[in-house]
């Protein structure tokens, strides 16, 4: 998108800097139906890098603050290092989640322990609890205790 490769990728087939796009490298890219509704969308919340095919952590707090911010944002764990502190900052003025999908801590006083997954469970439990979803709680505690009861027996023998 935006007819221009740049330095940083990783793909060693062209030359960024003066090769044309070639959407068949990108077998990701939007198709027409799914380009006509990112047409659609009338905000563009990082317009300084949009028009380029390169790394952009911006996300403009002031487009928000005068349109309206969502009611949550979610992130998984690449994207959430890109929030910044003023992006954090208003969106908890604002009463805004975050939710963060990851499947580690990401604290610095645990080295990276990978999540359970009972652990990545409870996070989408907590994703449904934000979006409104009642009785969350229950949903699958059946299927966590078989979980458990299972990893618990592979361990015993």
């Amino acid at each position: 998108y935006g007819n221009t490769y740049f330095d940083g990728n990783v793909n060693n087939l062209i030359d960024h800097g003066l090769s044309d796009h070639d959407p068949s490298l990108f077998p990701a890219d939007p198709n027409e139906e799914e380009r006509a509704f990112l047409n659609s969308i009338a905000l563009d919340l990082s317009p300084s890098c949009s028009g380029t095919n390169y790394y952009c952590s911006e996300i403009n707090v002031d487009i928000l603050n005068e349109n309206g911010w969502p009611d949550l944002v979610v992130v998984g764990s690449f994207y959430g290092s890109l929030l910044s502190d003023e992006f954090r900052e208003a969106a908890l003025e604002k009463g805004v989640p975050i939710i963060t999908i990851t499947d580690s801590y990401n604290s610095p006083s645990i080295p990276q322990v990978p999540r359970s997954m009972v652990d990545m469970i409870g996070r989408m439990e907590e994703l449904t609890t934000a979006l409104g979803v009642t009785g969350v709680e229950g949903f699958a505690a059946n299927d966590k205790n078989a979980f458990c009861d299972a990893a618990k027996n592979f361990r015993s023998q």
